[in-house]
């Protein structure tokens, strides 16, 4: 099975928090634009 990895922008920063805290690859970074 292959490593669940994440994008995660501005809005959901919190989100990437737990992410990284559960052992998820999160990406976060708040200058992606929609």
């Amino acid at each position: 099975m292959q490593a669940q990895k994440f994008i995660v922008d501005a809005m959901l920063g919190r989100v990437a928090r737990w992410l990284r805290i559960m052992g998820y690859d999160a990406i976060y970074s708040n200058k992606y634009e929609d």
